[in-house]
């Protein structure tokens, strides 16, 4: 019997609010490429696939990653010019994303959940045999095998094969309708729901004292608009409702601001639970320090921050952590540490990932430079701007293509990230010592009420 991988709740349906969060992003991207295949269409949707695929396999959900692993393949042979956006491949693009909320929705209350996907997986390795089959025909230069490309009936088997080892899905899908569903019909029930996820968290103990306020509130309305009450009470109910109106005024001004914050635990949680994982995957030792777990931020920064910090801690494990012979071998504990640290600034909040591990290789990140003619050969660069490049758009320093490395999407996606939310990232690194990322994010001060005047109104 296979034997299945522990699984934290929280962390689940923490991954599947961001997961449809992503996927809405990624359905506009597939809806665009039909009419208007750019590049941002393009890099959007290679970056979700890869933030997905690392934040689902970063807390164990194996089989979503797999999945978005396949849907990644297909999206790089558009990449490469191997295929063209036909509606074909649009279709299983957006029937893809589908499944995928579909997914992230039954997480929400089963962490074990796993729909049918084997149609789909299908009509990939279709995709990938015809790609195959041009290039025998063509008798062109020889294309060298994807690692995950689907590419024979024998591998779509092997993936099949994967699924059914998981177990049975829960609770199961909704059969594919019959007939197609246009891309205009798409879009409209897009922009529709495109909202139906939104949520906002505070106390509820806060929300019923402002139901009381409220209450009492419309008492003293209905008083002062019933005429049988003299006049002494009419004058008692007005004095009441202005004092109840700015007490009212007061609760929901602390009370938004309040909602709109957020704890980073749970997010340094999931980082910590991601870099564990991906250690015992690669056979590293990695101990995880958190710092500054009470610190909290706006919601939408949150939001935004998570998968960005998803790439950094994955970095740090893959390119940064050394296997313990390595560590051992330069004198160091075969167990590496990496420390998530966040810190309240006076105008905003700042996150650091450090690890104790290789640090930046200055000479592999110039060559690699080089290659992609981002720089000439003969030209004289600081270590300051050869790091430079690693934020470059496609940009990696890897031999070989595995799951976690080797596309060229990681700390450009870090990058534009910080860039949206008007933050800097800087990076530091010491070869043989380690690397630490610093991202510092500004956060707009609320308004300062001086509420003393209320509060003697209300004492009154």
């Amino acid at each position: 019997m296979n034997k299945q991988k522990e699984l934290d709740i929280e962390l689940v349906e923490s991954f599947a609010v961001d997961a449809l969060d992503l996927l809405r992003g990624f359905e506009r991207a597939a809806l665009s490429l039909e009419t208007d295949a750019s590049g941002d269409a393009l890099r959007e949707l290679f970056r979700t696939a890869h933030t997905l695929k690392g934040s689902a396999m970063g807390i164990g959900l194996d089989e979503y990653g797999f999945f978005v692993h396949k849907v990644e393949d297909l999206i790089q042979l558009l990449c490469v010019g191997e295929i063209s956006p036909s509606r074909e491949v649009v279709d299983i693009l957006i029937s893809a994303n589908e499944r995928l909320k579909v997914w992230a929705q039954g997480l929400s209350t089963n962490p074990r959940y796993v729909p049918s996907v084997e149609d789909i997986l299908a009509k990939v390795a279709v995709v990938h045999r015809d790609v195959k089959d041009r290039a025998d025909v063509d008798g062109g230069g020889h294309r060298s095998k994807s690692t995950t490309a689907l590419e024979s009936r024998e591998d779509l088997e092997a993936v099949l094969e994967f699924y059914k080892k998981q177990g049975q899905p829960a609770g199961g899908v909704n059969k594919p309708r019959k007939g197609k569903v246009s891309v205009e019909e798409r879009a409209r029930r897009h922009k529709k729901l495109d909202h139906a996820y939104e949520s906002l968290k505070f106390s509820t103990r806060k929300l019923e004292e402002i139901i009381d306020l409220v209450g009492e509130l419309s008492s003293h309305q209905e008083i002062l608009k019933d005429g049988s009450h003299d006049q002494e009470s009419r004058a008692r109910s007005a004095q009441a409702v202005q004092a109840l109106t700015l007490r009212l005024v007061h609760e929901l001004h602390s009370t938004g601001g309040a909602a709109r914050r957020v704890s980073i635990k749970s997010l340094m949680l999931k980082l910590q639970k991601t870099a564990t994982l991906l250690a015992q995957s690669q056979g590293k030792k990695v101990r995880v320090v958190l710092e500054g777990e009470d610190v909290e931020l706006n919601s939408s920064v949150y939001e935004k921050l998570s998968a960005p910090l998803v790439h950094v801690i994955r970095n740090a494990v893959d390119h940064g952590v050394e296997s313990s012979e390595s560590r051992v071998a330069q004198g160091k504990s075969t167990e590496a540490t990496i420390t998530i640290g966040a810190r309240r600034e006076e105008d905003g909040v700042s996150v650091t990932v450090s690890d104790d591990g290789q640090g930046l290789n200055d000479r592999a990140i110039l060559s690699a430079a080089v290659k992609k003619g981002l720089v000439g050969q003969d030209e004289k660069l600081s270590s300051e701007e050869i790091r430079r490049f690693i934020f470059e758009q496609g940009f990696s320093t890897a031999s070989k293509l595995t799951e976690v490395s080797g596309r060229g999407v990681g700390m450009d996606v870090v990058f534009k990230a910080v860039q949206e939310l008007e933050g800097v990232i800087s990076l530091t690194s010491e070869e043989g010592r380690g690397t630490s990322v610093s991202i510092r994010i500004p956060e707009a001060r609320r308004r300062d009420y001086d509420w003393s005047s209320l509060d003697a109104e209300l004492k009154r």
